[in-house]
Order: structure tokens, then sequence, then C-alpha cells
């Protein structure tokens, strides 16, 4: 089949769904993707287009529809890009986010304070009560006499990266963090700085109080394994090139990129890969997080605390 055909084709098909409101669910569909996805400069549109509509060319149901956006998107091979259906996005935004902030944990121990993030995703109310919980947390174990940070990353799923960042804010310390990349190859800050995560020059969210360590000159250990994927390895990323900063476990899930999120006219949601992650030094990822001390996860923690012991020996 010759290009003009092939052209000729897609034409015919839109104009068919374009006849038929619950079809142009799946336009619209990829209408988004085409506009934004990373791979948008490496992909025949054409040839994508003509794909996608013939495999959903007999859909009836929403689940139909719903399969036919995931085959789009499964055609990207970009690893993270995926569909979210509406009554999945009600249950995370409540049952499951209120979990994930009960599960946060902390625990004091010579000099040493730890937290260990899981993965979260919620509405605009619910990000912030979890960033708030871990800054309590934070709050609270620097009541002590703390010489060094564990931050545990371990099984973090990903999620919202915004929320963990604004949680972390006080141990991670002001200014860029990491730089977002499009397939443009433009760099664009990201970071947290008096209380605020932000994206350039935007504000994503904020604190309702700040607060700021009271030992600064801290060590910071980074606990990470091979289910530490996408915004827990954007957190890992934020501390990537920090002084007396150190990482331990195994190399995360290699899910350094980014997503944008779009909202469909059933409230499904498509999480698009957008961007890759770069550290604060602009080196760029897509790929996995190496950590410097390779262990186990029964002995990565205690691997971090040998470390912060030995660099406050080292000291006096």
């Amino acid at each position: 089949m010759n290009n003009s055909i092939k052209i000729v084709l897609v034409i015919c098909i839109i104009y068919l769904i374009a006849c038929n409101p619950q079809q142009k669910y799946i336009v619209d569909a990829l209408d988004i993707i085409q506009t934004h996805s990373m791979k948008k400069e490496q992909i025949n549109w054409s040839d994508y287009r003509s794909k996608v509509l013939t495999y959903g060319k007999n859909d009836k149901t929403m689940d139909d529809y719903h399969n036919t956006i995931k085959y789009a998107l499964s055609l990207l091979h970009d690893g993270h890009s995926f569909l979210v259906p509406s009554n999945i996005m009600k249950k995370e935004y409540s049952d499951t986010a209120m979990r994930k902030i009960q599960s946060i944990e902390s625990h004091y121990d010579n000099e040493i304070g730890y937290i260990k993030i899981p993965g979260f995703v919620g509405s605009k109310v619910l990000s912030k009560a979890f960033a708030s919980r871990i800054q309590d947390f934070i709050k609270d174990l620097d009541k002590h006499k703390i010489n060094g940070w564990i931050i545990d990353l371990r099984d973090n799923g990903g999620g919202d990266m915004w929320p963990m960042l604004l949680g972390v804010g006080p141990i991670l310390g002001d200014g860029t963090a990491g730089y977002f990349v499009n397939c443009k190859n433009n760099y664009e800050k990201w970071g947290y700085s008096n209380g605020k995560a932000f994206m350039d020059t935007t504000i994503v969210i904020q604190t309702d109080s700040l607060y700021q360590l009271k030992n600064k000159n801290k060590k910071i250990a980074i606990l990470i394994n091979n289910k530490t994927a996408s915004s827990a390895e954007a957190i890992a990323v934020a501390f990537i090139g920090l002084p007396k900063t150190r990482f331990f476990g195994n190399a995360t899930c290699g899910l350094t990129t980014g997503n944008s999120t779009f909202i469909l006219s059933d409230s499904s949601m498509i999480a698009l890969m957008t961007v890759v992650y770069a550290d604060r030094n602009k080196t760029l990822y897509g790929k996995k997080i190496i950590p410097d001390e390779i262990a186990k996860d029964v002995d990565a923690k205690e691997l971090a605390i040998k470390w912060i012991n030995w660099t406050m020996l080292q000291k006096n």
C-alpha cells in the first residue's frame, strides 16, 4: 500500500469516527499522544494512527476504548506511558492515598533520623497532607541531635513526585535539584526552596509553614532497590550531587523519565512520558540509578548506618 492510499484510508477512518461521538474518544487520545509524547519526533504518525484506528474499529464499550488507548500507548515503546481508568482514579485519589499517608515511617536511633517514603498519588488536599506528614516526622526527629539522615525509597513505585519532593525538602535543601529534558533537549529546572516545590518559575505545591533543619552539616544516605521507580527515582535524582550523600542498595527500576497527565472526557487519565530526568549537574538519565554501595535489602540500612557513624568518627 503506497503512502497516498494510506493517507486516504486514515482520513476516511477519522471521518467515520467523527460521526461517532463514542469513537471520537480514541481520536482525542491520539491527538494528545501525538502532540506531547517524548517520541513525537521519531514516529510515523500516519502509520501509527492507522494501526490504532484499525485495532479499535469494532470498539463498542468504554472498556474496548480503554484497551485501544492502552494499545496505542504500548506502540510508543517508551516503557512508561499508561492509562488509568476513571474508576481506578477515584480509588487512588481517596482510599489508597489515605493508606499511603498512614504508611510513612520514621524513627530515631543514635543521632540518625530515618524516614521511609512510600509511593503516592492523590488529590491536591491529600498531596499536601502527605508532604506535611513527612515534614512533621522530620521536625519531630530534629528535636534530637541529628548527624545523619536515612531516606528509604525502597519499594516506592512512584506516583506524584511533588508531595514527595516537598516532604523531604528540609533535608534536601534549597535550590535546583534536577531538570526535565524534553525531546528538543530543552532543560527545565525543578527543586525545593523556602517551603515550596517548584518547576521553572511555577510553584507546584507548598507548605503552610516553613521548616529548616537545625544541623545543615549532615550526612544523607539514600536507600534504593529495583522497585524504586518513576517519581521515586526523581527523588533519588534530587539527592545526586549533594555533598556528604551516598546511595545504598540495588539499581533502581530505570523509569527515570517523567510523565505529564491528561484527563479524558470520562475522567480517565493518560500518563504520557514527555521528559527524561537530569540531575543538578545536568547528567541525563533515562536509565537505572546505580547505588554507591551495592547491598541486599536486608543489609542496605545497616551499611548506611555504618557509613554515617564512620563519617562522624572521621570528623572527630
